[in-house]
């Protein structure tokens, strides 16, 4: 019965609080929801960038992310984004005919899977992949995949922690989100 309680009154004020977001919203934050592929239940703080090629999906909550390259980025269910995040989907060629890289770009996708946490001012660059449940501090940059359950931190995001993967799954089959 308790249980019942908190599960309505959680899921009342959750309702409150999209719909007084949702009125509040900014219009650059309408036109990033038209550019990319946002599902209509996420959060917008601040002023997002996104591309055509932007895939964000339920219950995420994004503050001025800045998402920049022609390649294809998708962050998963549930993700929580902070502050000064960019990612990155392509960079120069240097390695062609030119100097210091020619017109062509190395586009590569990035993927964030459900439930992850980008702390303030994180870089992610091309073609990497940061697997469910995982937490990036604040500050690094990602240069390489990131495995399921793992903290990662500092200029070279390396990993110092990791969850507990029981735990973690038993909360996310109960549906413990925030």
């Amino acid at each position: 019965m308790v249980n019942k309680i908190k599960n309505t009154f959680k899921s009342r004020l959750i309702s409150y609080y999209r719909k007084k977001v949702e009125k509040s919203e900014k219009p650059y934050q309408k036109v990033a929801r038209m550019i990319a592929n946002v599902s209509p239940d996420v959060i917008f703080f601040g002023k997002p960038e996104l591309t055509q090629k932007t895939i964000i999906k339920e219950h995420s909550v994004i503050n001025g992310l800045h998402v920049m390259g022609t390649g294809y980025c998708e962050i998963g269910k549930y993700c929580h984004i902070a502050e000064g995040c960019c990612i990155i989907t392509a960079n120069h060629n240097y390695k062609g005919n030119r100097i210091p890289y020619d017109e062509n770009d190395v586009v590569k996708k990035v993927i964030i899977e459900d439930f992850v946490w980008i702390g303030a001012n994180v870089t992610i660059l091309p073609g990497v992949t940061i697997g469910g449940g995982a937490i990036v501090q604040a500050g690094s940059i990602i240069r390489e995949d990131v495995p399921k359950y793992c903290i990662v931190g500092n200029e070279t995001a390396h990993i110092f922690s990791k969850r507990d993967a029981i735990k973690f799954e038993l909360l996310k089959e109960n549906r413990e989100f925030f």
